[in-house]
């Protein structure tokens, strides 16, 4: 990053302005200065994203009336100072650089905040700030910035000064400015950070362009960053791999990766003895399980990955024997809502790691730019929101309300006094859909009938049972109907039976199959309610469909489409060939109706149930014909 910092010398006093990179000199026995009415211009860049960054520009000094050109057009230093006019200010001003170590007493001819500015000094050509550790220019910068906001405002001040990439222009009255960035980064944004306070002269209004730009004058960079926080959902048997298609029962585990850049702390103290104290740097990636539509949170039991912390250039490449030590490189801990029980995500403190030596536990170097990848894994609970729909099929970027979501922050900071900064990463969303039936009496659909008895399996032939609102697997042999309802109608214990895999009828008829992943299944009624017939049971496939919109500005997977994406749409297909006539089911919609019959002479007489109705006929007619020929046999003997 550009810095602009000279020293010039002129007779025998010389001094420096911070970062904005005016020379300063002191002539001898110089009367009073008077402050300059000419404006100059000041030119913000900005490599990163400036977007809803706030910057306001305070006056901190202003240049004297009285300075003057040399023979060459330059700036006579001889005939500079700054000039403080307001008692305020100069309090302000001499209490600042006292607290940056600077001795600030005054001269015949100029305040002690106008000596003292000159004293501010200490520059590295090398640091991506251009500070070096303990410069006095960033202490002062960072002392003026800790008055202002403790409520000291400057005779001077200029609110939404511009900043842009290519460099805006702005006009102000020539003298020595702090600017001050009020960016806070809006929930599920990833954009840059608020810029450390930036101290920067003006250029000079009488010299020409040349000569301002010998002394690197009215131009500066903004001091912030971009530090990547990302966040996917990733394969839970490969998790460097994502998963673009994020639909789950109740009860699966969830993977997510989590990553951070470690940012660069030029200039910045650390104190590994107390990483809380005042000096520390604060490095902390945060993981939340948001709030669904119902107000729930729909994750539990959160967990890291076997090696699941590692370290990474930031070309992606694997760090050797870079995995991360817990308690040593870094301390993960659950969050918890107000209530001190739910659990509301993961935090990770590494602390230990930026405090340290520059090397991990396993005395591996790290370095600015590196990459932290966290693996985490999640229960999606009995309190996940299910859908039947989507909400859009353009891109849900945040919180989808049809979703369960998780998001993610860093938060980092020179040293804890001085403030921090948060960037919020991308908000993922995980889905699982809902499906239901409803079983009634085929003479008169009003009568929803109780007590019938289903099974539901997967396309792998697993059949599903569900306990505490979660799905898992009962084996491939189907369960055997339960007799429970055979000697007392109304008591049957349906959450007892759905942890067998046996799923019944309550009194509206209904079943919720809620909560299950996009994927075939095949249900099958096992008994029908007391008094219903037995003998045509029917059996349906349901296929759950989802298509899905590819956040690909979510580059967390390295490559344009990552584990980021929102649902766009949801479909549900029927296959009732096994039904015996008695489903009634329309594609895209998620409920079904399943009929019972009191009697085989009430199945309809077309399709399968057709055949399966003549079939029994035919087999009754063949055994009373075999009856019929026993007796003409026994007749006939008998003659």
């Amino acid at each position: 990053m550009k810095t602009s910092l000279k020293r010039f010398f002129a007779g025998v006093a010389a001094a420096a302005m911070a970062v904005g990179g005016l020379a300063l000199g002191a002539g001898a026995a110089q009367a009073a200065g008077t402050a300059s009415t000419n404006e100059g211009t000041l030119t913000i860049k900005a490599e990163h994203d400036t977007t809803d960054h706030t910057l306001t520009a305070y006056k901190i000094a202003a240049y004297n009336s009285g300075y003057e050109k040399d023979k060459d057009g330059n700036l006579n230093l001889d005939t500079f100072k700054y000039v403080v006019e307001d008692p305020t200010d100069e309090a302000k001003i001499v209490d600042a650089l006292k607290n940056a170590h600077v001795t600030a007493t005054g001269s015949a001819t100029e305040s002690a905040a106008e000596e003292g500015l000159k004293q501010v000094v200490g520059h590295s050509e090398t640091s991506s700030w251009g500070y070096k550790d303990n410069a006095t220019e960033r202490q002062f910068a960072d002392e003026l910035a800790k008055l202002i906001a403790g409520g000291w405002k400057p005779s001077f001040s200029k609110e939404n000064v511009n900043a842009s990439a290519a460099g805006a222009s702005n006009q102000l009255p020539e003298g020595l400015y702090l600017i001050i960035d009020k960016y806070a980064p809006a929930a599920g944004s990833n954009k840059s950070t608020q810029s450390v306070p930036m101290l920067v002269g003006t250029t000079f209004a009488s010299l020409a362009q040349a000569a301002n730009d010998s002394l690197d004058v009215g131009k500066i960079t903004m001091k912030n960053t971009e530090v990547p926080v990302t966040k996917q959902v990733v394969q839970n048997d490969d998790p460097t791999k994502p998963y673009t298609t994020p639909s789950y029962s109740l009860g699966d585990e969830v993977t997510f990766e989590l990553s951070t850049t470690i940012p660069d702390y030029a200039g910045y103290t650390k104190n590994a003895a107390d990483l809380s104290a005042g000096d520390a740097r604060k490095l902390v990636l945060t993981d939340t399980f948001e709030q669904n539509a119902n107000k729930k949170i729909p994750f539990s039991n959160p967990t890291v990955a076997v090696d699941g912390v590692k370290l990474y250039r930031n070309d992606g490449t694997e760090v050797t024997n870079g995995v991360l030590t817990k308690d040593a490189d870094y301390t993960a801990d659950v969050t918890k809502a107000s209530d001190g029980i739910t659990v509301t995500g993961m935090k990770f403190d590494f602390g230990k790691l930026v405090n340290g030596d520059g090397n991990t536990a396993k005395s591996i170097a790290w370095q600015t730019g590196d990459v932290i990848k966290v693996v985490l894994k999640a229960t999606l609970n009995e309190n996940a929101f299910v859908t039947d729909k989507a909400s859009s099929t353009d891109l849900v970027s945040g919180v989808d309300p049809n979703g369960n979501a998780n998001s993610v922050k860093v938060d980092f900071s020179d040293h804890t006094t001085t403030g921090h900064h948060e960037v919020n990463g991308p908000t993922v969303n995980v889905y699982s859909f809902k499906f239901s039936l409803v079983k009634q009496y085929v003479k008169n659909p009003d009568t929803k009938l109780a007590n019938a008895q289903f099974t539901i399996k997967d396309l792998d032939g697993q059949y599903l049972k569900r306990v505490d609102g979660k799905w898992s697997t009962a084996g491939t042999d189907e369960p055997t109907a339960s007799a429970a309802y055979d000697t007392a109608d109304k008591t049957v214990d349906a959450a007892k039976l759905a942890g067998t895999g046996i799923f019944v009828t309550g009194s509206d008829g209904q079943i919720a199959f809620d909560g299950l992943k996009a994927g075939t299944y095949t249900v099958h009624e096992i008994k029908a309610p007391k008094g219903y017939y037995q003998g045509a049971l029917p059996s349906f496939g349901v296929t759950i469909g989802a298509g899905w919109n590819d956040d690909t500005s979510n580059d967390a997977a390295g490559d344009a489409t990552s584990g980021d994406q929102s649902l766009k749409n949801v479909t549900y297909q029927y296959d009732t060939k096994n039904a015996n006539g008695l489903v009634t089911a329309i594609d895209d919609t998620s409920t079904v109706t399943v009929n019972n019959v009191t009697s085989i002479t009430q199945l309809p007489k077309t399709g399968a149930a057709g055949i399966a109705f003549f079939s029994v006929i035919g087999v009754a007619i063949v055994a009373l014909a075999a009856l019929f020929a026993v007796r003409a046999r026994k007749a006939s003997r008998l003659a």
